[in-house]
């Protein structure tokens, strides 16, 4: 497959390549697969571990974690203060009435009388790791009727939005709920992402929308003009838009502090041209994926295996799904760019392998190092027959280590045989949403069976990211332009553009997201 174009981005992934061969030169490791002896004795290590415990991949053997952001300045604060002050006066005093220390207080004069006691203005002051700090004005109502007006000082702590439960005085339980990247300190994209949870826990889903746009941290929430998805095969920076994203998703997830997510991930991105149910899928496009997926981690040191369902049922009766068909052979007869002289020479066997799925592959290979996190491409059930015993069983084998489900498809599909009925199905649906998602992307469409024309999408862009509801609009391409055209691919002098309208917590339905869209255009 053609990859000129693709210059800068190789050569970014070669220096971090060459980089770790030097820093291993130094170390005195050795180059390529590991001796035997070796192997054995890692291999020995994670034996007897039982099936649940996390397995320490944060840093690998061979990788130095990205530096951490930097925590929140002076200046940071005052953005926050100012942003929320212009435009979200409703949610500050919403954050007081539900969570602050006057919020007991209010909910005990108002269950007397309704009224009895409101906040009228709430004002950030400041904001930390501890929680937020505002000014109030408090209208209070006597039994009498009189009115009076008492300013006061709130606080919001953090603790008590997101973790609730944790027994108190323990300060690092924000930290484990929120997956911060260090303890005591809150970067500027993590001060945002803590305002648009607790906006969403008010129930305030479309100011979310607004909120994204806070002139702090490097995350915008935004997505590029002109993707295009339904122009199959899509663009170079169409396709790498979701390369990327995925990757940064895994490599996010993979330094999560919290344990229990990297044993199961899943990643679901289904526009038309990943979607195996239409047809416009290109397996091609799917497998690019995982290129960059395994590659990006085989250069921070990580010892990937991609694995493909394999045949599955008995007798004449033995298949696998259409779309899957020679995955694992074109797997093999891709260019990784390792042969001697290219630019990953060497990262196959030694840094990418290939496997089916189940227990038997797991660690395959002689003379090579165990490995380090498993990739399943589109595992899926079949008529007769269900891949989810073969998933059971590599994840039993790998201990806890990384598993990545692409594109999984887990349902039940009933057959003559009495495959995949009732019996057994609440424990394939625990199985199935045991997976975290740490990256999604689907299209939405105007009604159900109805795919033309695009009305929006849902993209979830990282394990501790929301769902953000985006509009899709079109615009005159030469608009505000001066009559000329905009760079980028434009159809018909249309640009395309998505706009986010919202968020969520919980993966929204169809109908939950549209009705978003809709409440905007009315």
């Amino acid at each position: 497959r053609e990859r000129g174009d693709d210059a800068k981005r190789k050569a970014r992934l070669r220096k971090r390549l060459d980089s770790q061969a030097k820093d291993r030169a130094k170390a005195g490791a050795p180059e390529g697969a590991l001796p035997m002896e070796e192997t054995e004795a890692l291999a020995a290590e994670g034996a007897g571990t039982g099936v649940e415990e996390a397995y320490n991949i944060q840093g690998g053997w061979d990788y130095t974690p990205p530096p951490v952001p930097d925590p929140l300045t002076s200046q940071d604060r005052d953005l926050i203060c100012d942003f929320m002050n212009t435009n979200h006066q409703e949610e500050a005093k919403l954050f007081v009435r539900e969570w602050s220390s006057l919020s007991k207080e209010i909910a005990s004069a108002n269950g007397w009388q309704r009224g009895s006691m409101v906040v009228e203005e709430a004002v950030f002051r400041d904001m930390s790791i501890e929680g937020i700090t505002l000014a109030c004005t408090v209208r209070r109502r006597g039994f009498f009727g009189k009115v009076t007006h008492e300013d006061m000082e709130a606080f919001v702590p953090l603790q008590d939005v997101f973790a609730p439960d944790a027994p108190e005085g323990d300060s690092d339980a924000v930290v484990r709920a929120l997956g911060l990247r260090r303890s005591g300190s809150l970067t500027a994209d993590e001060a945002k992402r803590v305002l648009l949870a607790m906006a969403r826990g008010c129930g305030s889903y479309e100011a979310t929308a607004q909120m994204m746009r806070m002139p702090i941290g490097e995350s915008s929430y935004d997505m590029p003009d002109d993707l295009w998805v339904n122009n199959v095969p899509n663009s170079q920076s169409t396709r790498f838009f979701f390369y990327d994203g995925i990757v940064d998703a895994v490599e996010e997830a993979l330094r999560d502090p919290d344990p229990t997510l990297t044993p199961r991930m899943q990643v679901k991105v289904v526009p038309p041209e990943l979607n195996p149910s239409m047809d416009a899928f290109r397996v091609g496009t799917l497998l690019e994926l995982v290129r960059e997926i395994a590659t990006r981690l085989a250069c921070s040191g990580r010892r990937v295996r991609i694995c493909v369902q394999p045949p599955m049922g008995e007798g004449i009766f033995v298949g696998m799904p259409l779309s899957l068909n020679g995955v694992r052979r074109i797997l093999e007869l891709m260019d990784w760019q390792s042969e001697p002289g290219e630019a990953y020479e060497g990262m196959v066997p030694n840094y990418v392998r290939f496997g089916a799925v189940g227990a038997e592959d797991v660690d395959s290979g002689k003379g090579l190092a165990p490995d380090d996190v498993f990739i399943v491409i589109a595992p899926q059930n079949i008529i007769g027959y269900s891949v989810i015993p073969l998933l059971e069983d590599m994840l039993a084998q790998a201990k806890g280590r990384p598993v990545i489900l692409i594109n999984p498809n887990l349902k039940d599909i009933q057959s003559s045989e009495d495959r995949m009925s009732v019996r057994g199905r609440s424990e394939r649906l625990q199985f199935a949403a045991s997976f975290k998602t740490i990256y999604d992307y689907r299209v939405l469409y105007p009604r159900p069976s109805v795919y033309f024309p695009i009305v929006g999408s849902v993209c979830k862009a990282g394990p501790r990211q929301p769902y953000v509801v985006f509009e899709r609009v079109e615009e005159d391409s030469t608009e505000g332009m001066g009559g000329a055209r905009t760079p980028g691919i434009v159809a018909a002098g249309v640009r395309e553009r998505y706009l986010p309208r919202g968020s969520f917590d919980d993966e929204p339905g169809s109908d939950e997201a549209l009705r978003l869209l809709s409440s905007r255009a009315g």
